[in-house]
Parts: structure tokens; sequence; C-alpha cells
């Protein structure tokens, strides 16, 4: 499952130009996630933001939200929190 963003409405309707002033194909990126926290890693008890979290919890996600703790922040690939 996926949530939708508005840029997956923009890209869908086309609003974003393809290379050579052309228009690219409707896309939907479904880049935001909804789901259920299958398993929690070893000291895993909050949320980003520092709510409570267990396994079977419905969860939503977006790139957009950093944690600063995750690998990819880890690995500075994300902008920092600050």
């Amino acid at each position: 499952m996926a949530s939708i963003c508005g840029t997956d409405v923009h890209l869908y309707q086309g609003d974003f130009g393809a290379a050579g002033g052309g228009r690219q194909n409707p896309f939907i990126a479904g880049h935001e996630f909804v789901g259920r926290v299958h398993r929690l890693g070893a000291g895993v008890t909050v949320d980003t933001v520092g709510q409570p979290l267990k396994e079977g919890d419905r969860v939503v996600w977006s790139p957009s939200i950093i944690c600063g703790r995750c690998p990819a922040c880890l690995r500075d690939v994300l902008p920092s929190l600050s």
C-alpha cells in the first residue's frame, strides 16, 4: 500500500516536462508507504517522533522525515537534522 503525495498527482497528470521539452508518460511513484510493523530491531521501542511502537502497529512512512538513527542517516546520505 502507499499514500498519494502531491508530487504523485503532478507526475500522473504529466505536469513535469521530460528531456527535450516533451511530456513524460503518466507515472505514479508511490513513495509514501503505509503498512504494519512486522518486526522491530533490537532496542527499538519508539517511532521517529518518540511515540511508543510495537509489532502489529499501523504506520506510515515519508521520505521527507529524517530520523538521524537509520543506516541512511548514519551514512550521512540524508540532510542533517539541524
